[in-house]
């Protein structure tokens, strides 16, 4: 009984579905913000820093949607254990899961190279010319 509310449940609850719901909420509020086209993201008005913070938010959101997405299979082996009380009810899930995980660690550098363009770049070059 202590292993499956303590761990199970509340892991589940407290470090899955709140953290998820928590996510889908303020991106939420993000888009929503992003697409009113009348209201201005900065009070300065400034074209160029809404340009960058808009383009910031999308980057978020993306990297947000790859969590999510990435994130979810995980819940599946822990809800099997809670119902059916076999985490490897699925064969192979757990392992899926994982490999997910690794990628969803790897987009996350290639979301940021792909959206600053030679950014990335120039830092690379920048510390390559002070050695």
């Amino acid at each position: 009984a202590y292993i499956t509310v303590y761990v199970l449940w509340l892991h589940l609850i407290f470090i899955t579905i709140i953290p998820f719901l928590v996510l889908l909420w303020l991106n939420r509020v993000i888009f929503k913000k992003l697409s009113e086209a009348n209201l201005p993201i900065r009070r300065s008005g400034d074209n160029v820093l809404r340009k960058r913070e808009a383009r910031m938010a999308r980057i978020s959101i993306l990297i947000v949607i790859m969590f999510l997405i990435c994130h979810t299979p995980k819940i599946i082996p822990s809800v099997c254990e809670i119902i059916y009380s076999k985490p490897g009810l699925i064969p192979g899930m757990i392992e899926i899961s994982h490999l997910l995980l690794i990628i969803n660690c790897s987009m996350n550098f290639l979301i940021y190279y792909c959206s600053s363009g030679n950014a990335v770049l120039n830092i690379f070059n920048l510390r390559r010319n002070y050695r």
